[in-house]
């Protein structure tokens, strides 16, 4: 396949559920404001019907189509193969990335969820989710410090031409990834939203994205989240 049906494969291939905020917004709870906890022990789990009560999962979508908080099996291979190691690198946390597992065996939960408009800092504006309404969630029996629930991944790559050019160069089209991500970070000890929110980024480059750029968007992303979150 030649380089620029490679690229307009990539754009198309790329199947996204967005979320109807324009800008990046992210929100600590009262009571984590103040709080940064060292070496806690956090569980990534991309949210799915496998833990969710078959109705609360189909009136989610209905609640608002616009925030869909699905992943589509492309899109999470692709972008979470960097995404637990990002967190790693930036955090002191214990991390454990169920995004790729296909082996969830060993977790259990407990949880209770629910459609919920989550408030943001502008007044009026708010945040739907799809979140932890009480409950715990184990992995092999043991219940980490905080669980963060990726819930809507929207990755879209644009093509844009540089004008005339010499064909199968490697600068013979720029490319912006734009990403909007939202997340939720669950309190697992206490049974409490710690943090959510959704993250807009653009990366522009030329030519196709290769591991470089993966990474360090994924390590960009998981800074975002530490920083405006009670984790270290």
């Amino acid at each position: 396949m030649g380089k620029r049906n490679y690229l307009l494969t990539v754009a198309l291939v790329f199947i996204l559920a967005g979320c109807s905020t324009q800008k990046s917004v992210q929100i600590v709870s009262e009571g984590y404001k103040t709080t940064k906890i060292n070496n806690a022990s956090l569980v990534i789990l991309p949210l799915s019907e496998r833990f969710v009560d078959s109705e609360v999962w189909e009136n989610h979508f209905q609640f608002d189509s616009t925030n869909s908080s699905d992943i589509s099996l492309h899109n999470r291979f692709l972008f979470f193969e960097y995404y637990g190691t990002a967190f790693s690198r930036v955090s002191t946390s214990n991390v454990k990335d169920l995004s790729t597992s296909t082996n969830l065996e060993n977790v259990n939960s407990s949880i209770e969820y629910e459609n919920v408009k989550l408030a943001t800092d502008k007044e009026g504006e708010f945040l739907t989710f799809l979140a932890p309404k009480n409950g715990t969630l184990t992995i092999d029996n043991k219940e980490p410090d905080f669980v963060l629930f990726t819930q809507t991944l929207r990755w879209k790559n644009e093509l844009k031409s540089q004008g005339t050019v010499i064909m199968g160069s490697e600068n013979e089209y720029s490319v912006n990834i734009n990403i909007k991500l939202k997340y939720l970070i669950w309190d697992n000890k206490n049974e409490r939203i710690a943090s959510y929110g959704v993250i807009l980024k653009t990366e522009s480059l030329m030519g196709v994205p290769k591991s470089p750029t993966y990474e360090k968007i994924a390590t960009e992303l998981a800074q975002d989240i530490i920083e405006a979150s009670p984790i270290f």
